[in-house]
């Protein structure tokens, strides 16, 4: 089926491996192939999927994300490049549309139907330079397996959270799944759209949403006023205002888009996800003090994010556990039961560094796929 000299994947931790419904996966992710087939449109799929990230470092310039590896063709040598994930609507691409002499980017997921004969299910695409996966109403997933229809699934709706390197993994779940694994509250907090500020736009359009809050720190004199703020999921910084220092813990409490109530609990952001350079900025002016508040991706560590189709947010806190993913049916009023922590880890799924003994059953699967369809 392909003629590409190599071929990418992801492995997932040791801990997701002994889920058997693993499979290999890929991302839409720009218009730069120009197709030389043409195959049918894919069938949509409600299917969930969901797969682990490599989390955030202290360090912005360290790579993050959806852990893909090239594989070439006679090699065995696995190089590993996370791909950030971004929010934004992105390029219309269907996903039928890669040409087959693209080199395809595939990495491993696993999906809501489970059993070993989903294993041979493979997602195509070109790669991009920008070593980037958006989420969004225009981006989309391909699914192809022999024998079978080819299908596409939406990467809206979402759950996700960023994780930290070498502490826990973040995760990307699609298709109305949360990760459990991740929550440690029992309610959802639900965002109101403000249309007042934001008129018609949604997170969904650039990965923004402002709203107001009320910020709480270790200084009760500037914790009392309401400020706009805007959720950033494509900033890799948290920005505050005069009067707050990075490293420092800080409360969120949203404020209610029809009342001046707030809404249901404080989400708290602890201070080692603010105290390296390049993940916090604040202001240090007197009239900076009531500034626009920027919570970027350390905002997206301390919680776990859901946004629906039509752009609704959604929020819990989240635990730094380093659990594998426990992927289930998104409920904006169910009740939710955080995890028990886990025992000491062996090693971190958050690495990025997946053994390979403890994966070589599922590679030789994929290998015997992936050699089929040459």
């Amino acid at each position: 089926m392909f003629s590409q000299s190599y071929v990418a994947v992801i492995f997932l931790s040791d801990a997701c491996v002994e889920h058997a419904h693993a499979v290999a996966a890929s991302i839409s992710l720009s218009k730069s192939a120009t197709p030389t087939t043409q195959n049918p449109t894919p069938t949509v799929t409600d299917e969930g999927f969901w797969f682990p990230l490599v989390g955030l470092s202290d360090d912005i310039s360290k790579p993050w994300g959806a852990n893909i590896s090239t594989l070439h063709a006679g090699s065995y040598n696995l190089n590993f490049t996370p791909y950030a994930i971004t929010v934004n609507d992105g390029d219309s691409v269907s996903p039928a549309a890669a040409s087959t002499t693209d080199s395809p980017v595939n990495f491993e997921m696993q999906h809501s139907d489970g059993g070993s004969s989903n294993a041979d299910q493979i997602l195509i695409v070109a790669p991009t330079g920008d070593h980037t996966l958006s989420l969004g109403l225009n981006s989309s997933l391909g699914v192809t397996s022999p024998g079978k229809d080819d299908l596409a699934s939406s990467t809206v709706p979402f759950g996700l959270n960023l994780g930290r390197n070498g502490t826990w993994n973040g995760s990307i779940t699609l298709n109305g799944y949360y990760d459990a694994a991740r929550i440690n509250s029992t309610s959802w907090i639900s965002v109101g759209p403000y249309p007042r500020i934001n008129g018609n736009t949604t997170v969904l359009e650039s990965g923004k949403q402002t709203v107001e809050i009320f910020l709480r720190g270790r200084n009760p004199s500037i914790s009392s006023r309401a400020r706009n703020a805007t959720f950033d999921f494509n900033n890799d910084a948290i920005i505050l205002p005069n009067g707050f220092d990075c490293g420092d813990n800080i409360a969120i409490n949203i404020i209610s888009d029809t009342s001046d109530t707030l809404v249901n609990y404080d989400l708290a952001v602890p201070g080692y996800l603010m105290d390296a350079e390049g993940r916090c900025r604040a202001h240090k002016h007197s009239d900076d003090d009531l500034a626009d508040i920027t919570l970027g991706r350390p905002f997206f560590q301390a919680t776990y994010a859901y946004v629906n189709e039509t752009g609704a947010l959604f929020l819990a806190q989240a635990n730094n556990y380093d659990l594998p993913i426990d992927a289930k049916r998104f409920h904006a009023s169910e009740t939710l039961t955080p995890p028990a922590g886990p025992p000491p880890a062996k090693h971190s799924s958050a690495s990025g560094s997946y053994p390979l003994m403890e994966t070589s059953t599922l590679l030789v699967i994929l290998l015997v796929s992936l050699a089929s369809n040459l």
